[in-house]
């Protein structure tokens, strides 16, 4: 199946559609000036999977994208990175190309460890304030975009009907096995290990500086 490259770019000020490639490269440029929440709309190589990708936190070197949803794939949460993999494979070549590796920290077992990744999920304390973060990880400032709670509710897949729990990458303060989750509402929880749920995904595009 021949997958489209054209996308449309949903911000306030504008609804274009362009070249998938060509957007990403104004956007490096900063000849698309963007806002929080401004989304833009791909399709996986499925060629059946829809994906809402929102602006949720930018600076003058990244813009960050999240999936608005979740992707409708249920893991335990120890199993994030193959998802983020998975979910990486997926993705159309042109964003894969622009998509620059990140520099994650978190906890394992309570100690600190870094990686580099091109997807992470969110951590709870870039979710969460932290008079509401449950979780062991607290390496992260909450997201600007976050501190409205509507922001953190998502549904468990593009075009679905109901706010769904999700998962963090962060471990969970008392079930130190187990990873922090956002439940339906955009509160913190958590769930025990054995359970399995959806999770969202993100990453950065860098800007020419």
């Amino acid at each position: 199946m021949s997958i489209s490259t054209n996308t449309a770019l949903l911000t306030r000020a504008q609804n274009d559609v362009m070249d998938l490639d060509t957007m990403l490269h104004l956007i490096e440029k900063g000849q698309i000036v963007l806002n929080l929440g401004d989304t833009f709309r791909i399709t996986l190589k499925d060629g059946i999977t829809d994906v809402d990708l929102v602006v949720t936190d930018q600076d003058k070197m990244f813009v960050r994208f999240e999936s608005r949803d979740c992707l409708g794939v249920y893991i335990p949460g120890y199993q994030l990175r193959s998802f983020t993999d998975q979910m990486y494979d997926l993705l159309p070549d042109a964003l894969q190309a622009h998509i620059v590796y990140a520099f994650r920290h978190y906890t394992n077992g309570g100690g600190l460890c870094a990686k580099q990744v091109k997807l992470f999920v969110p951590a709870a304390s870039e979710i969460f304030g932290p008079n509401e973060n449950n979780s062991m990880e607290c390496i992260y400032d909450q997201l600007k975009w976050y501190k409205d709670v509507r922001n953190r509710m998502r549904l468990s897949h593009h075009g679905g009907n109901l706010t769904h729990w999700y998962w963090t990458e962060s471990e969970a303060e008392i079930l130190n096995d187990c990873n922090s989750v956002v439940d339906s509402s955009g509160r913190a929880a958590s769930r025990e290990r054995i359970k399995v749920g959806v999770a969202p995904f993100c990453f950065l595009i860098k800007k020419e500086v």
